[in-house]
């Protein structure tokens, strides 16, 4: 800002306080400049964002944690608003698609290309009556990985938020129960 770069000045950086704690402090400024473009001052002020900062680093800690229980239980959450058709997915879902992080993954393309061809028409209605009904709804059903013939299973619980008694989001969780799968039936081949 004094080399004249940009047009005011702004930094978040920690201060400590008289008393001897440390507050997170928003800087703002801007440079005085003589008329040959010389810095001769800088005038500003200094607002206390430790609150704020707090709650945020807080939130960050706690998305960190989720992000944590979600790939030890092989689950993942995803949110799908029902006027756009826009699907929005955890990381987590992702891994278990075996997509990374920049690859397209759209409702159509969920349906046409990882749900498994015999599963499609139940899962596709069962969001459909699920949205009609307004009800939640648990399915399991068979999803085929990125790139990979392999067939999985997926447990997926799905609710509804519901503004002026319209479906406007469906909000749900899946989780990879292909290994539980596994054992049930062999289980059920020992039985």
């Amino acid at each position: 800002n004094q080399n004249g770069e940009t047009k005011y000045y702004e930094n978040i950086h920690r201060l400590r306080h008289k008393d001897g704690h440390w507050v997170w402090i928003l800087d703002r400024g801007k440079t005085i400049f003589d008329e040959n473009k010389n810095p001769i001052r800088m005038i500003g002020f200094h607002t206390d964002i430790t609150k704020q900062k707090e709650l945020e680093l807080s939130l960050h800690k706690s998305q960190s944690e989720l992000l944590n229980a979600e790939i030890m239980s092989n689950l993942g959450h995803w949110s799908l608003d029902i006027k756009t058709m826009k699907l929005s997915v955890s990381q987590n879902v992702r891994n278990i698609f075996g997509l990374d992080k920049d690859s397209s993954f759209t409702i159509k393309e969920l349906f046409k290309t990882y749900v498994f061809l015999d599963d499609r028409e139940n899962v596709s209605s069962k969001l459909t009556k699920g949205v009609e009904d307004k009800t939640p709804y648990n399915i399991e059903y068979r999803f085929k990985k990125h790139n990979s013939d392999e067939i999985r299973y997926i447990n997926c619980n799905v609710k509804f938020e519901i503004i002026d008694d319209k479906v406007t989001k469906a909000i749900g969780t899946i989780q990879d129960v292909t290994n539980i799968n596994t054992i049930e039936n062999e289980l059920h081949i020992l039985r």
